[in-house]
């Protein structure tokens, strides 16, 4: 994949909206944005360093340090970095791994409908709600 990456060619589109999200809650006093995934912390760096990133999220939890999602390991380990409690923790994903890490971490889960499954699947794993779009995304932290 590095090998990929490197090509001069290669583009990795953002979702919609992402980086406008992204830049409006990392900047939003009270806001504290993290990463748990279960990608290598190399794809993370990848990420930073195509979008300018790295400050905006004060936390980066990646498999190579925790055990596979659902295991609340990452978001627990976020939590004691960040100082945030679990009742003002939010984790979004779009699988149904991610809504149960969240469940195990005793955090609430957003669900997006965008991704690897279904929004029925992420509401039965857990998901509290669903958005559609990261503007939507934004509005409820925002609210």
């Amino acid at each position: 994949m590095d090998a990929i990456r490197a090509a001069a060619d290669f583009a990795e589109p953002l979702f919609t909206g992402a980086r406008e999200t992204i830049a409006a809650l990392a900047g939003k006093e009270g806001v504290t944005l993290g990463i748990a995934t279960g990608k290598a912390r190399r794809g993370v760096d990848h990420l930073f360093e195509r979008t300018g990133w790295r400050d905006s999220f004060k936390t980066v939890q990646t498999a190579d340090g925790h055990p596979s999602k659902p295991a609340p390991d990452m978001i627990l380990a976020a939590m004691a970095e960040t100082g945030v409690a679990p009742a003002a923790t939010y984790m979004i994903g779009d699988t149904r791994f991610d809504m149960e890490m969240a469940a195990s971490a005793g955090v609430r889960a957003i669900g997006v409908a965008w991704g690897y499954h279904s929004p029925a699947e992420l509401t039965r794993a857990g998901a509290e709600r669903i958005v559609a779009d990261f503007a939507e995304l934004r509005h409820l932290i925002e609210a």
